[in-house]
């Protein structure tokens, strides 16, 4: 199961939005969070995430975040900041993401690297089917 956090402010970015939601959601095994906390309500309701991508994050999110660590930590996470603060840049590396950059710059680079990574995931689990 993959997982999009996806405040409302993102959706206006609808080709971008929509192409994340294609990749992640193979077989229907996507669920999207509006604010935080049906995200955090996602994350305790699955059995670890196999990605996580969390588009606009803001400073005042990351407490909330943080302390959600626990249950995405075998993930791999991506995340888009809603702007470069240097503080919140440095909690997001915390959360050991894969990809860290902001909604402005980075936001079209995120759908190849979803891509590849649900790519890697399913050769892997393919691998382990065929033990």
């Amino acid at each position: 199961m993959n997982l999009l956090f996806a405040p409302e402010s993102v959706k206006e970015r609808q080709s971008v939005f929509l192409n994340l939601c294609d990749i992640l959601a193979p077989n229907g095994r996507l669920e999207m969070s509006q604010n935080l906390d049906e995200f955090s309500a996602s994350l305790t309701q699955l059995n670890s995430p196999e990605i996580v991508v969390m588009l606009g994050i803001e400073k005042s999110d990351m407490p909330s975040i943080t302390s959600l660590l626990g249950l995405i930590h075998d993930a791999a996470i991506l995340i888009l900041l809603a702007d470069y603060d240097e503080d919140t840049v440095k909690s997001a590396i915390g959360l050991r993401p894969k990809f860290i950059g902001t909604m402005e710059r980075d936001l079209e680079k995120v759908v190849p690297i979803v891509r590849k990574l649900v790519r890697t995931h399913n050769v892997r689990v393919q691998k382990i089917l065929s033990c």
